[in-house]
């Protein structure tokens, strides 16, 4: 499963990215700044980019949770 988490946004006009939930003001003036500044940063290489939306997300893989099967006595499986 993927976790998608907003990361930047976009600064009008143009290309202009702002990180979010951080204390620094910092406007990475290319996408590109902002992916390689985020990636020195964390080690993370998938990303989602939400043009129209103008955010940038990081995308992280997540395994799901494993169910056991349910198991029912009156087929004589015991619990």
């Amino acid at each position: 499963m993927e976790l998608k988490k907003e990361i930047y946004r976009r600064v009008p006009p143009g290309d202009r990215w702002k990180e979010l939930n951080v204390n620094d003001e910092t406007v990475y003036e290319s996408l590109t700044d902002a992916l390689e500044h985020h990636f020195q940063k964390t080690g993370v290489r998938q990303y989602y980019i939400d043009a129209a939306g103008g955010y940038i997300y990081k995308v992280d893989e997540v395994e799901d949770p494993i169910e056991p099967p349910k198991q029912y006595s009156i087929y004589g499986d015991g619990y």
